[in-house]
């Protein structure tokens, strides 16, 4: 009788390709089969770490939500041997790298000094540069590089070296996360996808003007005191683009839209608007105003979008792209055009009214 080891790499890397993390109990099963034998163990790596996460630094709230991070936690301050620890780490799974993040949040205590940082507080500093880029020069074939800092109000500038790296690997998919920009505006030739995560005024006027990705995807900088910036794309390359963004605080008196998409007919639009609240009592009222707001918002015709109200917070705005109207954009080709933002004033009473009931039974009980 044959054994599934019998079988050569191929055959098993096409099996274990097939796991699926569908219940709490199998999110780790290429995990567990690894350890098995040192030649499941060989197979499994290649899916494991695929997408390496170098976490150089973090702050607190962030180091416990981390779930695998070998080896240990990351270091709140500067701790050299741990962060060569896990740089090792990350030299031992080389060659199963296809994805790699690197995030230096800087010191914890310096974000909140109002005197300037020394060299090792900030975020990826130049003096450990040379040691960190002799292993991610090791690395081959990267289709997806992110670089992540914190979303502060001090403005980073990557190191020359750091960046020289990045083109140099050429990846498909470049991330940039926290208010950090590149030391010149230079991005990879193949680069196809361009990812800002904490997208601000900034970026809009120094980044995006020079350059042209097919695919777009941008998640506004929540700031309680500057306005959403206004980024109107205009170039026909564009395949996608997706935002994120929290809109509570968007003037009531609108008086210029904050998003146009008019100029790129072309191409598939993907929004998440979100109105968090602090307290829930809050949520019919705030979900009202945005179904009155969101027409202001927009200098496009909301008739050619699907608007839908995803969760309790937040509405998801889809526009497929004109040219090719049975493209599949999360959205079913033969269905009509959802406006939830019109009408449902029935539901909205009721769900005003049980949540009225939800803080009386509340105030009796507490």
């Amino acid at each position: 009788m044959g054994h599934i080891l019998d079988l050569p790499n191929e055959i098993l890397a096409e099996i274990i390709s097939l796991v699926r993390a569908v219940e709490r109990a199998s999110k780790y099963a290429k995990n567990k089969m690894s350890l098995v034998c040192w030649r499941l163990r060989y197979i499994c790596h290649g899916y494991i770490f695929k997408k390496y996460t170098l976490d150089i630094r973090l702050p607190t709230w962030l180091v416990y939500e981390r779930k695998v991070l070998p080896p240990g936690k990351p270091p709140k301050k500067w701790d050299i041997d741990l962060i060569r620890a896990r740089i090792d780490h990350l030299r031992s799974k080389i060659s199963s790298v296809r994805a790699i993040e690197v995030n230096d949040w800087g010191s914890e205590e310096s974000r909140h000094d109002p005197h300037p940082p020394s060299e090792f507080d900030t975020p990826f500093p130049s003096a450990f540069i040379p040691e960190l880029l002799a292993t991610l020069k090791m690395l081959s074939h990267l289709r997806s590089i992110h670089i992540g800092t914190n979303h502060g109000d001090r403005l980073i500038t990557l190191n020359d070296d750091l960046w020289d790296w990045v083109l140099q690997a050429d990846p498909l998919t470049v991330k940039l996360e926290g208010l950090l920009i590149p030391p010149r505006v230079t991005f990879p030739a193949s680069m196809s996808t361009l990812i800002i995560d904490g997208f601000t005024q900034m970026h809009k006027e120094r980044l995006l003007p020079f350059i042209r990705p097919k695919h777009l995807e941008l998640s506004y900088q929540f700031s309680y005191e500057t306005p959403l910036p206004v980024y109107v794309p205009d170039y026909p390359e564009l395949e996608s683009i997706t935002i994120n963004a929290d809109v509570l605080r968007v003037p009531a008196d609108l008086k210029t839209p904050v998003f146009d998409f008019t100029r790129v007919p072309q191409a598939a639009v993907h929004l998440k608007l979100t109105f968090y609240v602090e307290y829930k009592m809050h949520i019919p009222r705030c979900w009202r105003e945005f179904k009155k707001q969101v027409p202001s918002m927009f200098a496009d015709d909301l008739t050619q979008y699907d608007v839908h109200r995803s969760e309790k917070c937040a509405a998801t705005l889809i526009r497929k792209p004109f040219s090719d109207p049975d493209l599949d954009f999360n959205l079913d080709s033969d269905s009509s055009l959802r406006q939830e933002h019109i009408g449902g004033e029935e539901a909205d009473e009721y769900e005003q009214r049980a949540m009225d009931a939800y803080y009386r039974a509340r105030a009796r009980y507490f």
